[in-house]
């Protein structure tokens, strides 16, 4: 059981477990999707759907791309992408926890949005190679050890196409008090080997794979901060053909 089994006192509702697989990860679940939203809700002083969206802004996500929301939660930035990209795009939302694949689908459903919500761990993307023009996450890497983070970065890098894009806001601003305190936290949850979300070791490490105008900047409110890459663009992408029918090179 986790920690977050331990504090709501129960593990979501037999719908939402039956409405989703069990995902093999050793990053941390969260079950109680319904209080989820509405703690999202009083945290963010009501300011969630704004903040997702100024995400959204930074992202550029636009008509008709292709977009990965990995850890999506109940699915708030993705119903958001959706209507972004427009039908003519698509939008993948994926979440170990089932609770919250099936609080997102729910959510869908009742929008009559085309995103999609699929039970699936970042270090483990069931996706083929640059099969996405845009990755985004929000609020979910220090749910992870430093090695899933890692893992999470090649696999981010191998669902992109060349010339895609990703961004991840976290929490990592708001001064020398909520470092320590998330560091704090991270450690309490993953042992020694988190010392918290470190974006500039994430940011050398993005470069170190290869990702180009890789950025850290600051993001509000200010407890969070957000990084940026681009995916190489010299590099092929499998299966695209020209028109006539030959392979691009």
């Amino acid at each position: 059981m986790t920690l977050h089994e331990r504090a709501s006192g129960h593990t979501g509702t037999e719908a939402e477990r039956r409405a989703g697989k069990k995902v093999a990860t050793e990053g941390e679940l969260i079950h109680w999707a319904g209080a989820y939203d509405r703690l999202l809700q009083i945290g963010t002083f009501g300011r969630e759907t704004r903040i997702r969206r100024r995400m959204l802004d930074a992202a550029r996500v636009g008509e008709g791309e292709r977009v990965l929301d990995v850890g999506c939660g109940t699915g708030t930035l993705a119903l958001l992408a959706a209507e972004r990209v427009g039908r003519g795009g698509e939008v993948v939302g994926i979440d170990p926890s089932p609770e919250m694949i099936a609080r997102a689908r729910a959510k869908a459903a009742r929008r009559g949005s085309h995103a999609r919500f699929e039970p699936a761990a970042l270090e483990a993307l069931p996706f083929e190679a640059a099969r996405f023009d845009v990755v985004l996450s929000s609020l979910m890497l220090h749910h992870l050890p430093r090695p899933l983070q890692l893992a999470g970065l090649d696999e981010i890098r191998r669902v992109l196409a060349p010339g895609g894009r990703f961004c991840i806001v976290d929490f990592g601003g708001g001064g020398p008090v909520l470092h320590r305190l998330t560091a704090h936290v991270a450690s309490r949850h993953h042992g020694d080997e988190a010392a918290g979300l470190s974006f500039s070791a994430l940011a050398d490490e993005a470069r170190a794979r290869g990702f180009e105008a890789v950025t850290v900047r600051s993001f509000r409110p200010r407890a969070l901060r957000m990084l940026e890459g681009v995916h190489p663009r010299g590099e092929r992408r499998p299966g695209v053909r020209r028109s006539n029918g030959a392979a691009a090179p």
